[in-house]
């Protein structure tokens, strides 16, 4: 037996994408318990596809293209850590995440939201490219996505396991 595991585009097909993702992500609560966590710290730092660290930097440093996790499982609980891994754009950190935005005269702006307000949305196209768009302008916008595969379709299930018991002791007690 061999639990279903979709494909990339029954993930992404609309409507409906994050009900799918759901649906797929239900195989791995198997994985909720019994991982390994010095195993779960290794392939975390050292897997050659899923390749956590590029994003994720160790030790509380800021910089990474994802969020920082040192204080992670203070945040979550081990469902939506679990969730986080094999449905990554379900929830998103403040200021992560792909956004589009149409304006009224059909232009297309890509990018992080880092700030809004009743009046505005300012968004960083790329590294130090800021632009603000009146929120009148706005026509319309996209759901954040996360640059985040969804790990379920790298890591083994045991892999997938081990990893969810390391990032569960990423603790605000455990960051030094």
């Amino acid at each position: 037996w061999r639990p279903w595991r979709p494909t990339i585009s029954s993930l992404t097909a609309q409507p409906g994408a994050l009900h799918c993702a759901r649906l797929a992500a239900r195989p791995a609560q198997f994985s909720l318990d019994g991982g390994n966590v010095e195993r779960g710290a290794q392939v975390f730092n050292t897997h050659p596809v899923a390749q956590c660290t590029r994003c994720h930097l160790p030790n509380n440093q800021a910089g990474g293209a994802g969020p920082n996790l040192a204080q992670i499982a203070s945040t979550l609980n081990q469902r939506d850590l679990l969730e986080s891994l094999i449905v990554p754009s379900a929830r998103l950190a403040p200021g992560y995440g792909i956004t589009s935005i149409t304006t009224k005269t059909g232009e297309v702006i890509t990018g992080v939201i880092i700030a809004e307000t009743a009046r505005a949305v300012d968004i960083e196209i790329t590294k130090g490219h800021k632009k603000s768009i009146a929120t009148a302008d706005i026509t319309n916008r996209s759901k954040p996505l996360s640059l985040m595969p969804p790990m379920g379709h790298i890591l083994q299930p045991r892999e997938l396991r081990d990893v969810l018991a390391y990032v569960q002791t990423l603790r605000a007690s455990a960051v030094k």
